[in-house]
């Protein structure tokens, strides 16, 4: 039963932490709220470091919730005049290395 209890005491410091604006104050936050627990103090640095060096994973901002529909209007518009085709380049008597196609097994996904 301690472990949930403990899980959701690291993700509360957790949160409560990244709401700081500055690192400083946020370590001294971890400081204070874990005591004398090595372990959990040391889980939320790491958690901390993590969440920091994340930030740039996704460059750019993200397309805004009332600007969907106009990407979503524009994306349709151009596939519509967009016809996909895929050439079927081997057929029964071709080789690949040093094996003869014997006959179609099969097709779709993502080939024949």
């Amino acid at each position: 039963m301690t472990a949930p209890i403990q899980t959701n005491r690291e993700k509360d410091i957790f949160e409560q932490a990244l709401d700081l604006p500055a690192q400083e104050e946020r370590q001294a936050f971890v400081e204070a709220a874990c005591g004398g627990d090595k372990h959990l103090r040391a889980r939320l640095r790491g958690l901390l470091l993590a969440h920091t060096g994340a930030e740039g994973f996704l460059p750019g901002q993200p397309v805004a919730a009332g600007s969907l529909t106009a990407v979503a209007a524009a994306a349709a518009e151009l596939a519509s005049g967009i016809t996909l085709v895929s050439a079927v380049t081997e057929a029964p008597g071709d080789h690949i290395g040093r094996y003869k196609l014997l006959e179609k097994i099969g097709e779709g996904g993502c080939g024949v």
